[in-house]
């Protein structure tokens, strides 16, 4: 018996294309409460809002992010 993936793939056309906030929360294991509560002290990646109700999360703002958290590992 095989086992599932633990996060879902996305077909390679959709590689570079944006995150709705669902699926940044998916991809690191967190709670949207979580996310929320880390945003409020500006500790997500930088949000991109598509209407006044959707926001996304471009892959060049989660690379930017993610660099970040690295540099700030580093000098722990």
């Amino acid at each position: 018996m095989s086992e599932k993936p633990v996060l879902a793939e996305r077909p390679r056309m959709f590689e570079d294309a944006p995150l709705t906030i669902a699926e940044f929360c998916e991809r690191y294991r967190i709670s949207k409460d979580i996310y929320y509560r880390l945003r409020a002290k500006g500790e997500t990646p930088r949000e991109t809002r598509l209407s006044p109700r959707r926001a996304v999360i471009l892959i060049a703002s989660l690379r930017e992010w993610e660099r970040r958290k690295l540099e700030e590992d580093r000098k722990l």
